[in-house]
């Protein structure tokens, strides 16, 4: 999968920048997920978890916070543009080998 070849600088991208915290995933059925989704909702709306969502024993679906969602598509639209990737490896480069400049403080 070609997505594969990135992840590396994913996971790079993510431990500089803390996009995406660290947070539990929880599974439920979609039964118990239907009787509880206010609560489930509220759940992942503070950020406190990702639910999957299963039938029949498989997973079938995924509830996460907007902000989640939205901060995936724009990972996404960074790592299709050839471009930008080669900004971030050349910044990561830079900062590995301590090629930086400091801003002044006002």
């Amino acid at each position: 999968m070609w997505v594969m070849k990135f992840i590396p600088i994913i996971l790079t991208f993510c431990t500089y920048f803390c996009i995406f915290p660290i947070m539990a995933t929880n599974t439920i059925p979609s039964t118990q997920a239907r009787a509880k989704f206010r609560e489930l909702l509220e759940e992942v709306d503070e950020g406190k978890s990702r639910i999957i969502i299963t039938k029949k024993g498989r997973a079938k679906a995924a509830l996460v916070s907007i902000d989640e969602l939205e901060g995936w598509e724009e990972t996404l639209d960074i790592l299709a543009n050839k471009e930008e990737v080669e900004s971030i490896r050349k910044g990561l480069a830079d900062l590995s080998a301590s090629n930086v400049v400091s801003w002044p403080k006002s």
